[in-house]
């Protein structure tokens, strides 16, 4: 039975899973990719791909993951195929999200899978590197993706308020996410 396929990309993609699967949705598969093989065991998704560059992560250089990602197109290829769409999540500015995550989508694309990118974007008191690494992004994916959701930080952190926890703020972000996924799957 095709069903959604959730890729979670880096820490925040893979946080946002976790969460996600604890909602149990419906119709959903869980996959998580990054650099991180900690980060990988802490993740409950169904699938893990780990992109090697021999350094535990990218430390913010987003062409270091987009090239280390290339040779792991079959391993990604795999992960999406019999796939009814593939919703890939990930927070940009770093280097795995913004490297990894067109990548991704672009490989969806290239398979005919219905595809639906759905990024963070930094903090507005995040660096100057952060906030290029995500517009560089944002617009290689908006190029090639079926559908881009651009979820705003900086928005979720003004609406909530100085009692909030962070937990708190990110729910705001999961019910984004899960209202985007009922629509999908109808």
């Amino acid at each position: 039975m095709e069903e959604i396929k959730i890729i979670g990309i880096g820490s925040s993609g893979i946080s946002i899973t976790n969460r996600l699967i604890k909602r149990n949705l419906k119709k959903v598969l869980y996959s998580v990719i990054a650099a991180d093989k900690n980060l990988l065991e802490l993740s409950s998704a169904n699938e893990k791909l780990f992109i090697d560059n021999n350094m535990g992560g990218f430390a913010g250089n987003a062409k270091n993951a987009e090239n280390a990602t290339i040779k792991y197109q079959a391993e990604i290829k795999n992960l999406m195929s019999g796939s009814k769409c593939v919703v890939i999540i990930s927070a940009l500015g770093g280097g795995t999200g913004s490297g990894i995550t067109p990548f991704v989508v672009k490989t969806a694309q290239e398979m005919n899978i219905p595809n639906f990118a759905i990024v963070i974007n930094p903090f507005n008191f995040e660096n100057e590197k952060h906030k290029n690494n995500a517009k560089d992004a944002i617009n290689k994916i908006k190029t090639i993706t079926d559908n881009l959701f651009i979820l705003e930080n900086q928005k979720i952190y003004e609406q909530t308020d100085n009692n909030s926890t962070l937990s708190e703020s990110f729910e705001i972000i999961d019910d984004d996410i899960v209202e985007i996924l009922n629509k999908l799957n109808g």
